[in-house]
C-alpha cells in the first residue's frame, strides 16, 4: 500500500530500519520530515526491501546509525526518488548516508550528503544497482577503508550530473571507489579528496565536461595494477600522473 508522512519528527527508534521500515512493495512518501537519532540493524534511519519505494522531499536525515548497514537509509531492491534532502552526520558500516543492494535504484536531486561516516562509502555504498546524483553535494564524508564519498562494486552504475564530490577522506579513494561497474561524470567536479578516483576490475569511466582534480601530493586517478581504464574523457580537465590509464578523447589537460 501507499503511505504519506508529512511534517513529522521520527526519532529514537530501533529495529531493521530504526525510524522507517518498508517492505513487500510498500510505497512510502516522506515530505518535510526529520529522521533523527534512530538506530537500525540494516538502516539506521530508513530501511526498504522487497521492492519497497521510499521517496523523500524536503527532509532532514541526521545522526542515525547502523552497525551492519547504512546509517541514513538502505534499500535492498526497490527504489528511492529523493529531492532537496539533507543527509548529515549519519554513521554506518557500508554507506554512512545511503546504501543499495539487490539492484536497488537511488535517484537524488538537489541533495546534500555531508559529514557521514562508514567503513566503505562514507556517503554512499552501492552493491550493484544504480545511483544518480543531480545537482548534489557530496562533501566532508569519511570512510575508514575505501570510498570516502562513494563506494561502488558488483556492476554498480553511478551517474553524476552537475554534482560536486569534494573534501571527502579515505585511505583508498577519498572521492569515488569503483570495483567492476560504470561511472559517468557529467558536468561535475570530483576534487580535493586526497585520491579522487580509484578503479579496478574493468570499471568503465566516462567524463564529459567535468573536472577531476587534486592539489599538492593528491592523486586524481588511480587503478589497481597496470590495468588501463576503459571509457572516454571529453572536454574535461584532468590532473594527475596516471592520465595514460584513461582513454582520452578531446581532453583538456593541466
Amino acid at each position: 500500500g501507499s503511505s504519506r508522512l508529512e511534517g513529522l519528527v521520527i526519532t529514537g527508534g530501533s529495529g531493521l530500519g530504526g525510524g522507517v521500515f518498508a517492505t513487500d512493495g510498500a510505497d512510502v512518501d516522506l515530505v518535510n520530515c526529520t529522521v533523527r537519532e534512530n538506530t537500525g540493524d540494516l538502516g539506521g534511519g530508513l530501511f526498504g526491501r522487497n521492492n519497497a519505494e521510499l521517496d523523500l522531499v524536503d527532509c532532514l536525515v541526521e545522526l542515525n546509525s547502523s552497525m551492519n548497514g547504512a546509517g541514513g537509509m538502505q534499500l535492498e531492491g526497490g527504489s528511492t526518488t529523493t529531492h532537496n534532502t539533507l543527509f548529515l552526520d549519519n554513521t554506518g558500516r557500508e554507506g554512512g548516508a545511503l546504501a543499495a543492494r539487490n539492484a536497488a535504484s537511488l535517484t537524488l536531486t538537489d541533495c546534500t550528503l555531508s559529514a557521514n561516516q562508514a567503513d566503505r562509502g562514507g556517503a554512499v555504498a552501492m552493491d550493484g544497482g544504480s545511483l544518480t546524483l543531480t545537482r548534489c553535494k557530496v562533501t566532508g564524508n569519511a570512510a575508514s577503508d575505501a570510498g570516502g564519498g562513494i563506494h561502488g562494486r558488483n556492476s554498480a552504475h553511478v551517474h553524476l550530473l552537475a554534482t560536486k564530490v569534494t573534501n571527502n577522506q579515505a585511505p583508498t579513494a577519498g572521492g569515488i571507489y569503483m570495483d567492476n561497474g560504470v561511472l559517468e561524470i557529467d558536468r561535475s567536479t570530483v576534487a580535493t579528496n586526497g585520491q579522487s578516483l580509484y578503479v579496478m576490475n574493468s570499471t568503465e569511466v566516462d567524463l564529459n565536461s567535468s573536472i577531476l582534480w587534486e592539489d599538492g601530493s593528491g592523486q586524481a586517478v588511480a587503478s589497481s595494477g597496470s590495468q588501463s581504464i576503459p571509457g572516454t574523457v571529453v572536454y574535461s580537465i584532468v590532473d594527475g600522473d596516471e592520465l595514460a590509464r584513461l582513454d582520452l578523447t578531446d581532453v583538456l589537460l593541466d
